[in-house]
């Protein structure tokens, strides 16, 4: 491999590695919620076992987030920006670990909207698949995803909030 070459890629791996050094934070909380999921899981594999039940989550496609979140993904995006074009670096990581939580957040509205699209239109099980596999394989598509979650969140697409009583 020639030498510039290699200085590239060495220049992008230390900027991987200071991303990852930025992002750790929201990668430990989002470890957690994995974490606290499967110890969720085995849980109640095991109360089951001893005769005890626990109540199921409710199906996928029913999932939804509260339509405040999306204000926290437009504030990490402002501090974001503002973090970057002020120079303030404390700023800029709090932005950055606020957006990649609410990214994470809003992708799996977003995937729930889109099991309850499939469920609704009655799509078989291979072009699920293959559509499944082109948004996680696909970086537009899963931003596109996550748009698709937030706009979710704010109009209910799929009118799973009761609706608010006007006096």
């Amino acid at each position: 491999m020639p030498p510039e070459q290699l200085a590239q890629m060495a220049e992008q791996m230390q900027t991987v590695m200071g991303f990852v050094k930025i992002i750790l934070p929201s990668g430990f909380v989002l470890a957690s919620v994995a974490d606290t999921f499967l110890n969720f899981l085995i849980a109640k594999a095991v109360l089951k076992k001893l005769g005890h039940g626990i109540a199921d989550f409710p199906p996928f496609k029913v999932w939804t987030f509260p339509s405040y979140l999306v204000y926290f993904f437009a504030l990490a995006l402002v501090m974001i920006y503002w973090g970057q074009s002020r120079e303030l670096t404390i700023l800029y990581h709090s932005g950055m670990n606020l957006y990649m939580l609410m990214s994470v957040i809003l992708f799996v509205q977003g995937l729930s909207l889109f099991n309850y699209v499939v469920d609704k239109y009655n799509l078989s099980r291979w072009v699920r698949g293959i559509i499944l596999m082109l948004i996680l394989t696909n970086g537009f598509l899963s931003q596109l995803l996550i748009c698709a979650g937030a706009v979710d969140t704010i109009i209910d697409y799929r009118r799973l909030r009761a609706p608010r009583k006007t006096s």
